[in-house]
């Protein structure tokens, strides 16, 4: 009997001891989520309770403390942006804390990318405001562009250099370290890591930095360079996407030439791809080959005909061709499926002024301007028409709404004080 009841007596407690253990476990999965709904709001100290009761509660320590360091990341961002916004910890107390909680976090899984990529990013806030608070030297500045980097910015490119070795098929660590390089004026450096990193994603869209202006040429040719690879190789990525997005970032860098192979490509393996046709209409318009445009944004057109772009394009390269019929026929689709917008309108008049035809052309530009009242350039164009025509009343009544608009700039001023208004 005694041992029976010892034996009921050790279940009971292994009994009662799982059922604490699972309580809190459950509460401390609560404790989680309403530490992340605080931090969808941004109520960064209400998140940062929250995630600290789940670690008391004995949650996860690895996805608790990562939901700290997120925390006071974010945080940390905001403050520098100059969003005013409550921190977890206050700023001297958060780096401190961060930088604690990814030591402890690469110590106890050092292959997991996330971690240096944050141990990056704190590196190279921190060299950021170091250069904020120090004077700059002029004389011992260097050419070489490297050599100006102080040991913050070597460690936070280290870091992430690291994560980008770690996973060698995520270019998210790639383009990271691609911008942090461009930033610095490395652009061989930023070439490198542009090209891996647009060989893991052969996509434009997912490689923002290719977007801006100024890009380096080097950049630029090494992000081709990883397009070229990836259609060697195997992607989930089909290929006729990959060379048109090749063919766009080439075009938009001003590389039409070297384009049009790409996006020839991309519209015989699709045919009836809308972009790729025109991506390579607009190549060729670009090197004004007006001629062997036209096949494609008539092409496109079949695909989507109610995009009124395509018609204006295909309307320009028809009026350059000497096809002016053709061309003010597409510009009147092009206005008619324009909403109203004042690029149509002025193309279409345009085209019929120079044609003689003054009176349709009038009816173009007024219905631009009247459709479009608050816009100024509407306006602009209207008394520009009258002025050319010499219709002193009419510029006079266009000036009149024209200068009634609190967006009116000096040249419209100016188009104004030319007749006394």
């Amino acid at each position: 009997m005694n041992r029976k009841s010892l034996v009921l007596a050790a279940l009971a407690a292994l009994v009662l001891a799982e059922s604490v253990y699972f309580g809190r476990a459950c509460l401390a999965g609560f404790a989680r989520l309403r530490g992340e709904r605080a931090f969808y709001r941004n109520d960064l100290k209400a998140s940062w309770k929250a995630y600290q009761t789940a670690l008391r509660l004995g949650g996860p320590r690895g996805v608790l403390e990562t939901d700290l360091m997120e925390v006071l990341l974010f945080g940390l961002d905001l403050r520098e942006a100059g969003v005013k916004r409550d921190l977890a910890l206050d700023e001297e107390a958060s780096t401190p804390e961060l930088r604690r909680l990814i030591a402890r976090a690469i110590r106890r899984i050092p292959y997991r990318a996330t971690y240096w990529s944050m141990a990056g990013d704190l590196f190279l806030r921190q060299a950021r405001l170091d250069r904020l608070d120090t004077p700059l030297d002029l004389s011992a500045v260097s050419e070489e562009p490297l050599e100006n980097l102080a040991k913050e910015d070597w460690w936070g490119i280290a870091a992430l250099e690291k994560a980008a070795s770690l996973e060698p098929g995520n270019y998210l660590y790639e383009d990271l370290l691609a911008e942090q390089l461009l930033d610095y004026g490395a652009e061989e450096e930023a070439a490198r890591a542009c090209r891996r990193a647009v060989t893991s994603y052969p996509r434009l869209d997912g490689h923002t930095y290719l977007t801006r202006s100024n890009l380096p040429p080097v950049v630029v040719h090494a992000a081709v360079e990883g397009f070229n690879e990836a259609l060697l190789g195997e992607s989930q990525v089909a290929r006729a996407a990959m060379e048109m997005d090749a063919g766009r970032l080439l075009v938009r860098h001003g590389e039409s030439a070297l384009a049009v192979p790409f996006l020839e490509r991309a519209a015989r393996a699709s045919p009836d791809l809308y972009d790729a046709r025109m991506q390579l209409a607009l190549a060729l318009s670009s090197l004004g080959r007006f001629r062997e445009a036209i096949p494609h944004y008539l092409k496109a057109a079949e695909r989507l005909p109610d995009e009124a772009p395509t018609y204006f394009y295909l309307g320009q390269a028809q009026m350059q061709v000497g096809e002016r019929e053709a061309g003010i026929e597409s510009f009147r689709k092009a206005r008619t499926l324009g909403n109203g917008a004042p690029t149509y309108f002025h193309a279409l008049g345009t085209a019929l002024e120079e044609d003689g035809l003054l009176r349709e052309a009038e009816r173009q530009f007024t219905a631009a301007a009247y459709q479009n009242p608050t816009d100024v350039s509407a306006w602009s164009a209207l008394l520009a028409f009258h002025l050319r025509r010499g219709d002193r009343n009419a510029a006079v009544r266009d000036c009149d709404k024209l200068l009634n608009l609190k967006t009116a700039d000096d040249q419209a001023r100016e188009q104004c004080a030319a007749v006394g208004r």
